[in-house]
């Protein structure tokens, strides 16, 4: 008897809960590489760290990410995308309190691309057009 009624309460429990929620979640991943690494990452214009960095955001809006490796800066969009597979499986599995628990969440979104590899230029390197001071006593002296 204990058996079935803790089948029943995980089946209810189970029932009651949203897919997107457990499967997709409320972040948005979104995996940002860079060649060479240590590029800096901006989210809507705010720090998040260097690459290679998983990031989670948002998934209810987009967002813009800029990297930065020296002089270099790319920029992406993150768009946020409705997954209606989600909807779906909402209505079958869970009903309506699945429904309003991922409307609420946002965890019928997610961003696009959720992977991102930059590779940068390499900067050139400067130049140094100076002697060391034996050497150009030699150059002048004509040794």
């Amino acid at each position: 008897m204990k058996r079935l009624l803790s089948l029943v309460f995980v089946g209810i429990l189970v029932m009651s809960t949203s897919c997107a929620t457990l499967f997709n979640g409320k972040k948005g991943k979104v995996q940002v590489k860079s060649n060479p690494t240590g590029a800096a990452i901006y989210v809507d214009g705010k720090y998040m760290g260097v690459t290679p960095k998983k990031l989670k955001l948002d998934n209810k809006e987009g967002h813009t990410l800029v990297l930065k490796s020296g002089t270099q800066e790319a920029t992406y969009t993150l768009e946020s995308k409705f997954g209606v597979g989600w909807v779906f499986l909402d209505v079958v599995g869970s009903g309506l309190i699945g429904l309003a628990i991922d409307a609420g969440t946002g965890a019928w979104y997610s961003l696009k691309p959720n992977k991102i590899d930059q590779t940068f230029d390499e900067e050139p390197e400067q130049l140094d057009n100076s002697f060391p001071s034996t050497q150009m006593n030699e150059v002048q002296s004509g040794s």
